[in-house]
């Protein structure tokens, strides 16, 4: 189910053998939290050196005492841990014990609960940074960059999104991906969303160019796609959203190491976040688009199916007024790059447009490459033809060796050929 230190696992496993936990479990809505509680309240019990059935009969016969033990053990694990996560380790507790009618009477006094001194310090990365992100990333990662910082999406989402999420986005009998419209729609469907209800939201042109990117390289590696494929495969051997939504996480810390930026991958979608506030668009449209749940409206309005018009009026606001708050945009290496190649196309002989991308220029330069190296292969396959200029003396022995006769000059001298294949 999860991987943890093998105490808390073999604990996990005992308590999952207790019918009462078993019918607690499914009460909690969100998957995380019912794999989370479970964690928790395993180390509480591992910390105590009870059973499931020790601890609720403590409660029963001394709930203060226990509360007391309750107490003894957040004050521990704030030692290494952020009060907002101690909190989450007594809210399993108590959600347990209210499982089997046991309120907490008196409780847990947790100091600067609501501190994340890690979030306080996190900066909003830049556009620069998200260009330097995408740079560093390979083409799977670079989906993940762009889903989160150009959509806002978690890792669990991203991590079963498939091609039938993207509706306007269609793949070609010649392995070319093509989107019909641009800010494209991904569907969210309700067993991804956070709050449990599907929603829709729109992507970016950088980033339907990064998956058109990918996905067609998986395509000329032999990958045969379809509409329940994933947009990020992962190589895991489990194939529980959680467990690939992990995968995901671990390949976005890569790219941060590997560029020495300290903030949490969440910063991303607080690059999402800050271009909403920055758009100017009502709260309304914000909160949908960041798939929360927003006010009674948007079940009336943006949670149900949309007639095209008002789908239309959703992409221009996203285009118009969240876009230009996301694009990264290149510095002068960028400019001077592209210039470059646009120059070296030119001398080839090739017309470029001004608005065209280095992507497009560079493959306008292979075509003319791949022509000049076919006509190479076939002149080489081509027979050589070698030619000798001789005295009339010397005829009888080069055609007695393969030569031929091909012509007489006129101080009487002969011009001989031989063929090579």
């Amino acid at each position: 189910m999860f991987k943890a230190n093998p105490e808390i696992k073999q604990k996990v496993d005992e308590i999952q053998q207790d019918p009462d936990t078993v019918n607690w479990c499914i009460t909690i809505g969100s998957e995380n939290a019912k794999i989370n509680y479970q964690k928790h309240l395993a180390e509480y019990l591992i910390y105590r050196n009870l059973t499931i059935q020790d601890l609720v009969s403590n409660f029963k016969k001394d709930e203060n005492d226990e509360i007391k033990n309750v107490q003894s053990f957040a004050n521990q694990m704030l030692k290494r841990l952020a009060p907002g996560t101690v909190a989450n380790y007594v809210a399993a507790i108590k959600s347990r014990m209210h499982y089997d009618g046991i309120p907490f009477t008196r409780s847990i006094k947790i100091k600067n609960r609501t501190h994340h001194p890690t979030v306080e310090n996190e900066v909003v990365p830049t556009k620069d940074q998200i260009l330097s992100f995408l740079r560093n990333g390979k083409h799977a990662t670079q989906i993940i960059i762009s889903l989160i910082a150009f959509v806002g999406f978690r890792f669990t989402v991203i991590a079963d999104l498939r091609i039938k999420d993207l509706p306007e986005m269609r793949i070609t009998e010649d392995g070319k991906v093509i989107f019909e419209k641009i800010p494209t729609i991904i569907k969210v469907r309700k067993e991804l969303s956070k709050n449990g209800k599907a929603y829709q939201t729109f992507l970016i042109e950088t980033g339907c160019a990064v998956i058109k990117n990918s996905l067609e390289i998986r395509m000329q590696k032999g990958e045969k796609l379809n509409s329940e494929s994933l947009l990020v495969p992962t190589e895991c051997e489990n194939t529980t959203v959680r467990q690939r939504a992990k995968a995901v996480s671990r390949r976005l810390n890569t790219v941060f190491e590997k560029i020495d930026y300290t903030s949490r991958p969440y910063s991303l979608k607080n690059f999402f976040a800050t271009a909403l506030l920055n758009s100017g668009l009502e709260q309304n449209l914000q909160t949908f688009f960041m798939g929360h749940t927003g006010p009674v409206q948007n079940v009336y309005s943006v949670q149900r199916q949309q007639p095209e018009d008002q789908i239309e009026k959703m992409r221009t606001a996203f285009k118009e007024k969240i876009s230009p708050h996301l694009v990264p945009q290149g510095g002068n290496a960028d400019v001077e790059v592209k210039k470059g190649f646009k120059k070296f196309a030119e001398s080839l002989g090739l017309s470029i447009k001004d608005d065209a991308s280095t992507d497009d220029t560079i493959e306008e330069i292979a075509v003319v490459y791949k022509s000049a190296m076919d006509d190479l292969s076939r002149r080489e396959n081509v027979p050589k033809l070698t030619q000798k200029r001789i005295s009339v003396e010397d005829l009888d022995e080069y055609l007695e060796t393969g030569w031929e006769y091909q012509d007489k000059l006129p101080n009487g001298d002969l011009i001989v050929k031989q063929v090579i294949a």
